[in-house]
């Protein structure tokens, strides 16, 4: 698989809605019960502004758990 993941430079793609969009599609005709990710970038641009106070809550914490070498 990472000939493919290269050649088509998944991680880049995945910085941008329409990235995650097509991963989401491919997931989602793959994987069973996977309907639900069809799509799912809307969600996310959606709540982007929820999503990312909930990150900036979060970092912090894992900082400090790496710090703290645990």
């Amino acid at each position: 698989m990472l000939p493919f993941m290269v050649s088509g430079d998944w991680l880049n793609s995945y910085a941008s809605l329409e990235g995650l969009g097509r991963a989401l599609g491919g997931l989602s005709r793959r994987v069973a019960a996977g309907a639900d990710m069809a799509g799912a970038e809307q969600v996310l641009a959606a709540h982007t502004a929820e999503f990312s106070d909930e990150f900036e809550r979060f970092l912090p914490s894992i900082m400090d758990h790496l710090r703290s070498g645990a």
